[in-house]
This record gives C-alpha cells, sequence and structure tokens, in this order.
C-alpha cells in the first residue's frame, strides 16, 4: 500500500510540474500581452493629451484672432476608442485557469502525503 502511494505521489509531482510550466507559460503570454496593451494605452492616452492641450491652447486665443479651420484635429489613429483589452482579458483569463490547475494539483499532493503518514 505505501509502495502505491508514494508512485502516486510521484506522479501527482510530475503531474504538478507539467502545471506550473504551463502557468508559467501563460504567464509570460499574459506579460507579454500586457505590455502591449500598456503602450497602446499609453499611445492613445498621449495623442488626447496633445490634442486636449492644443483644443485649451486653442479655445484660449481671442475670438478674433482665431483663423478659419484653425480648429485642432481630432487624434486620428485611435477614432473614437481606446485599444481593445479582450486579447488581454483572454490571457487573463487561460492564466488564472493554468493557476487552479496548479493549485488542485498542490491539493492532491497533500492528500496523497496524508495518506502516506497515516501508513
Amino acid at each position: 500500500r505505501l509502495h502505491e502511494l508514494l508512485r502516486d505521489l510521484a506522479r501527482l509531482e510530475q503531474e504538478l510540474a507539467r502545471k506550473q510550466e504551463l502557468y508559467r507559460r501563460e504567464k509570460q503570454q499574459y506579460d507579454e500581452k500586457y505590455a502591449i496593451y500598456q503602450h497602446e494605452m499609453d499611445q492613445y492616452n498621449a495623442e488626447w493629451d496633445a490634442y486636449n492641450q492644443e483644443m485649451s491652447r486653442w479655445h484660449a486665443e481671442p475670438m478674433e484672432t482665431r483663423s478659419a479651420g484653425s480648429e485642432p484635429r481630432r487624434p486620428t489613429v485611435w477614432q473614437p476608442s481606446p485599444p481593445s483589452s479582450s486579447s488581454l482579458d483572454s490571457a487573463q483569463y487561460q492564466m488564472d485557469s493554468a493557476q487552479r490547475d496548479v493549485d488542485r494539483k498542490n491539493t492532491e499532493i497533500l492528500w496523497q502525503q496524508n495518506e502516506i503518514e497515516r501508513c
């Protein structure tokens, strides 16, 4: 019985190592997607900040000195909404799922170790 429990424990530990590696890869993919998303958001925010500053400057000018058609143009790259986070959300879900698999495997190992201690 003890030999069987030890063999099962070794199998569970191998499965845990695979699950941890999968989690590591999912986390790396998430981190990469997050970096891309953050870069796009920074770009989006910078464009809108520049536009808002131009609008403030334009509105601060007296009406008499404004030339026709001189109103600042809206940013063209991200009109009208910020970058989508759906790819990031999907990566977050995959990473969280992999973490739950690791947690479940750790729980199985604890149960197995308790069984071994009882023998």
